[in-house]
């Protein structure tokens, strides 16, 4: 998972999808285990930015709906991002937020490795 990873999401009615939307979100970048940019940005020049209101975040191996799986867990927020690979370089996200409605339920987005 470490690198730059470009961000999509799935219009499934969640309210994250227009937040994330509206927020031109970009991805997330994964230094190392420990130190996660969790929240990525798209700033006026089209520059990806982190968005250090959300902090930083760190990856753990977490089981998500049986299965152990890569999670990101951020620092400063009760959200969890769990990941399951398609490819070594495509990767769908379950997002589970606390501060979000429980009835919205698990917010998903994919990522797609940005080549270095």
């Amino acid at each position: 998972m470490i690198g730059q990873w470009e961000g999509g999401s799935f219009n499934t009615g969640h309210p994250t999808h227009e937040q994330l939307k509206t927020s031109r979100w970009a991805g997330k970048n994964f230094r190392s285990v420990g130190d996660v940019e969790p929240i990525v940005l798209y700033d006026e020049s089209n520059a990806r930015v982190w968005c250090k209101d959300y902090g930083n975040a760190q990856l753990r191996e977490v089981k998500f709906r049986g299965v152990v799986s890569a999670c990101m867990i951020y620092d400063n927020f009760p959200i969890i991002d769990s990941f399951r690979a398609i490819s070594e370089s495509v990767v769908i996200g379950g997002m589970d937020n606390k501060l979000v409605p429980k009835e919205a339920g698990t917010y998903y987005f994919y990522l797609r490795k940005i080549a270095e």
